[in-house]
């Protein structure tokens, strides 16, 4: 399903689960509604989904844990898979990819909306406020793939800190079906506190567009990708 990455994505491109998995089953369900309706006559779709968004990132070096915790987030099954992932990764993926086990809901429900345009496009969007948010430390071993969110903060540098953040997303066509380009930005804003008192305003904006080039000398144009952690005074 175009605009809902996978779990794995946090280490193949930038995400290990934008959306919880929980929400694309619901999408896909709710899609299932919208195209058997009549044209013209969809009104738009809302609910609410307890999904989390976790990521790393190399401006800061830190992994972020969005309306989830890491303590939540990294049981023993899932700490044990992401070894075994970076086991058949360091491998070559020889063999059958490990199964990934069962991953729990956020904490707080997010609301979920979705439009279906005349071209046949269902625009999607999210939005959430004061949700729980963490920054972890990545591991200082810079010469390893980022493997998952539990394996990648395990060497004893600890949470740098946490407090809540206000979340959004759009995506003009979540399910691929129109034949136009498929544009989606997801926005993060953030206080947090850190272990000595020091306040932090942390945001995050990650931008694409699937008509995306790569240039031979540097990055995919159209797509956006950074975050800023400031110290307030």
């Amino acid at each position: 399903m175009r605009g809902i990455p996978r779990l794995t994505n946090y280490g193949l491109r930038r995400k290990f689960g934008r959306l919880h998995p929980g929400l694309a089953v619901a999408l896909a369900a709710v899609l299932t509604i919208v195209v058997a309706l009549p044209a013209g006559a969809n009104p738009p779709e809302r609910f609410e989904d307890p999904f989390w968004l976790i990521y790393p990132e190399s401006d800061n070096n830190l992994a972020v844990f969005t309306n989830i915790t890491r303590e939540d987030i990294c049981t023993p099954a899932v700490v044990d898979w992401e070894q075994k992932f970076a086991k058949w990764l360091d491998s070559g993926m020889v063999g059958d990819r490990p199964s990934r086990p069962s991953l729990p809901f956020g904490l707080d429900p997010i609301s979920v909306q979705l439009v279906e345009t005349g071209s046949g496009a269902v625009v999607a969007s999210a939005r959430g406020s004061d949700l729980t948010i963490e920054l972890w430390h990545l591991d200082a071993d810079e010469d390893r793939l980022f493997v998952g969110p539990c394996t990648d903060t395990d060497d004893g540098n600890g949470r740098f800190a946490a407090g809540t953040a206000d979340y959004s997303f759009h995506n003009n066509d979540a399910f691929g079906t129109s034949p136009g380009a498929e544009a989606a930005t997801e926005k993060l804003r953030a206080d947090v506190t850190a272990a000595n008192g020091d306040e932090y305003s942390y945001t995050s904006t990650f931008h694409y567009n699937d008509r995306c080039f790569t240039p031979e000398d540097g990055d995919e144009a159209c797509l956006v990708d950074r975050s800023t952690l400031r110290l307030k005074r």
